[in-house]
């Protein structure tokens, strides 16, 4: 028989198929949820510490009070699942709402899902975006709010397309899931700050290159979007991928650009480096 997979819902550790929520819940009903997302690489929660700032920090937005030993459950869970290559997702809802509007004692929901990595090709080959004008309501905040991301699902699986980047009318944003970078002509490297989530991994990536380029954090115009030599994404399970093609246009001149090369190299090795550094945290998952 199959080995069954838990969830930690609220203080307990419950099988997936015996965890349930009331329908109450404003999670369900208003969409009214903190959600945290991160990578675990050999059984070690990557970043831990930053996407759990992150996390408090969103949870004061909604002015929900998560728990105070989120790591010891998210590990509890990594233990009991065995996990060692998957993605954890993190939520705290509403709670139960007698009217179906007013926050009561929230609701915590960890999942751990095993998780594929990325075709090597959109690495060394680059990836395809589109565009949408679209601010996400709360932007600083990261919650539940997918709304506009989910219904283009279609459009950017259409395009062959693996991320979409809002923008306004004058200026580009970030993804859907990811955080934009642009690289300037110039070899400075520019990450809107606001207006957008603050990414852990972009916060990472940013202060390796500072070894080797100017970095700003500002508004991006859209003149300078479309211009940019090289452009990357950030996020947790893609960390820097490169883009080579935004809508029905090539990034520079098509191919990964050598800013965003060395990016990928330094960030990928500083994750490493982090693991071995926290391997105590996946002998204790």
């Amino acid at each position: 028989m199959p080995v069954p997979r838990f969830v930690h819902l609220n203080a307990n550790l419950v099988p997936e198929s015996d965890a349930k929520l009331h329908v109450s819940d404003l999670g369900l009903r208003r969409a009214y949820s903190v959600f945290e997302f991160l990578r675990v690489d050999d059984g070690v929660p990557v970043f831990f510490e930053d996407h759990f700032e992150r996390f408090i920090r969103s949870c004061a937005v909604l002015e929900l009070t998560p728990p105070d030993d989120l790591e010891l459950r998210v590990l509890d869970l990594l233990r009991v699942n065995h996990a060692s290559y998957s993605g954890v997702s993190i939520y705290l809802t509403g709670g139960y709402s007698p009217d179906n509007f007013t926050p009561t004692e929230p609701n915590l929901i960890i999942i751990e899902t095993p998780r594929e990595p990325y075709p090597t090709d959109l690495f060394t080959l680059g990836t395809k975006v589109i565009t949408h004008q679209h601010t996400r309501e709360l932007a600083h905040a990261k919650t539940t709010d997918y709304l506009t991301a989910v219904r283009l699902s279609s459009a950017i699986k259409a395009a062959s397309a693996t991320e979409v980047i809002f923008t306004t009318s004058t200026h580009a944003l970030e993804g859907a899931r990811a955080a934009l970078g642009v690289v300037l002509p110039s070899g400075a490297i520019v990450s809107p700050l606001d207006h957008v989530l603050e990414s852990v991994t972009m916060r990472r990536a940013l202060r390796l290159a500072t070894t080797f380029a100017a970095v700003e954090r500002r508004a991006v115009t859209l003149e300078e979007f479309h211009t940019a030599p090289e452009l990357f994404l950030t996020s947790a399970t893609r960390g820097v991928m490169p883009i080579t093609q935004v809508d029905e246009r090539l990034v520079g001149d098509g191919t990964v650009g050598g800013v965003v090369t060395r990016l990928m190299r330094d960030l990928d090795a500083h994750t490493k480096d982090y693991i071995r550094s926290h391997a105590r945290l996946g002998a204790l998952s």
